[in-house]
């Protein structure tokens, strides 16, 4: 059974949900947490500190099949919580959220083409509370199209308000290769896994991911050496590559624990309103542990 994703990262959602093809009926919900090591960060050549962080989220909605179609509604939480040495100029928030309300429907065409829409409101945003948090909605619109038993293709257009201008609209691609019985590729940006199916319970997966999200910040929930780099309000892009080694158990039917490790090789934060670019000097291990349920 092909697991359904409910993400809250808008761009990275759309682009998995038309990989996910159909997801069984039913209630679902994901619980999943993680941690980074340290990295150094640098401003234009100059050390600013170390940046560790952990990760937290929570999904949970319901999947139905209405008017010949199938039917997502999905709300999701994400968290980013950052450690930075006290002393240090990083400009780094406290934490990052972001909170979603999904919708995807799905509706065959014929027997080969699959039209998929796609909508989210969020609000992303630095700090504990939803006070000056920044409201974005994306929206996609494409189509799965089922080249053989063994390979489908997924594309599309996203638009996302949140981001700056020349980033707000982007192409969704994305392709699906049952390469045996045993091993499948998922081809997509941000996320690729070639997956090798161990038996009918486990599996193994080399994933390379990339975590690209903008936020509204405010000063005051930024570090406290860190708060004159930033204008208060701005928006800033966050943003991650990864590449790791992820299992997968289906512990019992409709229960699946996964667990991911890896390397993380380059985080920025860009507070492109400031112009102040900070990126790291060398990257840090990672790992994450998450488990998800169907009803």
């Amino acid at each position: 059974m092909k697991e359904h994703i409910c993400m809250t990262k808008t761009i990275g959602a759309a682009i998995l949900l038309f990989s996910a093809a159909h997801a069984d009926a039913g209630v679902f919900t994901s619980v999943s947490a993680g941690i980074t090591g340290n990295t150094p960060m640098k401003l234009s050549g100059s050390e600013l500190g170390d940046v560790s962080s952990s990760e937290a989220s929570v999904s949970v909605g319901y999947s139905a099949e209405l008017f010949g179609g199938q039917h997502t509604l999905g709300f999701g939480y994400e968290g980013m919580f950052f450690d930075v040495d006290k002393d240090a100029l990083m400009p780094a928030p406290e934490q990052l959220k972001t909170l979603s309300i999904s919708y995807m429907g799905m509706m065959p065409i014929d027997d080969k083409w699959t039209g998929i829409a796609y909508i989210v409101p969020s609000w992303s945003n630095s700090g504990s509370s939803l006070r000056g948090a920044g409201f974005g909605i994306f929206v996609a619109a494409g189509a799965s199209y089922k080249k053989s038993d063994t390979v489908t293709y997924n594309m599309g257009l996203g638009y996302t308000s949140l981001a700056r201008d020349g980033r707000q609209v982007l192409p969704l691609l994305g392709v699906e290769w049952k390469i045996s019985p045993d091993w499948t590729l998922s081809f997509g940006i941000p996320s690729t896994a070639l997956t090798y199916n161990i038996n009918e319970a486990m599996s193994l997966s080399l994933v390379a991911e990339g975590n690209f999200s903008t936020y509204k910040v405010n000063r005051e929930d930024m570090n406290a050496r860190g708060k004159t780099l930033v204008k208060d309000g701005e928006k800033m892009e966050y943003q991650d590559v990864r590449l790791g080694l992820s299992y997968a158990w289906n512990m019992s039917e409709g229960i699946s624990l996964g667990v991911t490790g890896g390397y993380l090789f380059d985080r920025h934060f860009d507070y492109y309103e400031s112009k102040n670019k900070v990126k790291s000097d060398s990257g840090c291990a990672y790992g994450s542990i998450s488990i998800s349920a169907r009803f």
